[in-house]
């Protein structure tokens, strides 16, 4: 089931799988049709929700470490569903929409209103702390990637329970097997991207959002089972990981960019600049949504 043309070409909002994409199915009648697409969303929501929240808790944990006050840590968006307050002072909720997560920071003048926190306000807090906790998210992925990256090639590579003598030298492959998959498909990615950017190739047939990534998750787990499914989560946990390293405005590289700036320069950007540039980074994002999201589409259909 491991083969390069899956190997190279399943990332989120990364080059999609358009072998997977658009390879001919039989036809389903409505009923089959929706149970599908269900299936196709479950998928969507079981495979990207927890990496959400391991890429939250890799911000959470070490704000908490350097002593930063975390308002809340929140499963999805919108109306809080429920949640409970733990004894720091945090939110945990889960929330109606199912489409990401967040952790929000006490502001500086919610500080000095409240005795509530013991801890700093993010702004505040020093700069490399602050570069610490915006890089933990990625980083968290990223290290998800490569635990499971490692049990999927320890899984397929005759380990697990079949493995009782050679089991410790299975697992040793496997552990190198996922840094050279990391390794590779980082500068995979990174290739693409260059690709992209010289107009070689085009966004709308190289990039995918969540409608092609909930299509090729019903595709590979119908036909590969959970195995798949912890495949396509490998490769979907490193391209968080990635993407939100990368300086694109509003997300974590972004922030990063400006954070070291800040350090090199001995001064932070101006909260105008910053504002402005954050909202260009929303409108090249939802643009890239969009545009995503009729390419996954178009291919789905054809």
């Amino acid at each position: 089931i491991y083969t390069k043309k899956l190997d190279k070409n399943i990332f989120l909002c990364f080059p999609s799988n358009r072998s997977i994409l658009t390879t001919t199915q039989q036809p389903r009648n409505w009923r089959g049709t929706m149970t599908t697409f269900f299936w196709s969303v479950a998928l969507f929501i079981l495979i990207v929700m927890p990496l959400i929240v391991i890429h939250e808790w890799g911000h959470y944990i070490v704000a908490r470490f350097n002593g930063i006050a975390v308002k809340a840590f929140s499963v999805g968006f919108g109306t809080e569903l429920f949640g409970w307050n733990n004894r720091h002072g945090t939110r945990f909720k889960l929330s109606l929409l199912p489409l990401g997560g967040y952790v929000e920071f006490l502001k500086p003048e919610e500080q000095k209103e409240t005795r509530a926190y013991e801890h700093t306000a993010f702004d505040t807090s020093n700069v490399w702390a602050r570069i610490a906790v915006v890089a933990a998210g990625p980083i968290a992925n990223i290290m998800c990637a490569f635990a499971l990256f490692s049990f999927f090639f320890y899984a397929t590579s005759g380990g697990g329970l079949s493995a009782q003598t050679n089991g410790k030298y299975t697992l040793a492959a496997a552990v190198e097997r996922s840094a050279q998959e990391i390794a590779n498909v980082t500068v995979l990615t990174f290739g693409t991207l260059g690709d992209v950017g010289t107009g070689e190739k085009s966004v709308r047939e190289t990039f995918s959002g969540p409608v092609g990534i909930a299509h090729i998750a019903e595709r590979i787990t119908s036909k590969y089972g959970w195995i798949g499914f912890l495949f396509l989560s490998a490769h979907i946990s490193l391209a968080l990981g990635i993407m939100n390293l990368l300086p694109i405005p509003i997300l974590d590289g972004g922030y990063l960019f400006f954070y070291v700036v800040e350090a090199l320069s001995g001064r932070p950007l101006k909260k105008k600049w910053l504002t402005a540039v954050n909202i260009a980074g929303i409108v090249l994002l939802l643009a890239l949504f969009a545009v995503t999201t009729y390419g996954d589409i178009i291919r789905i259909l054809s």
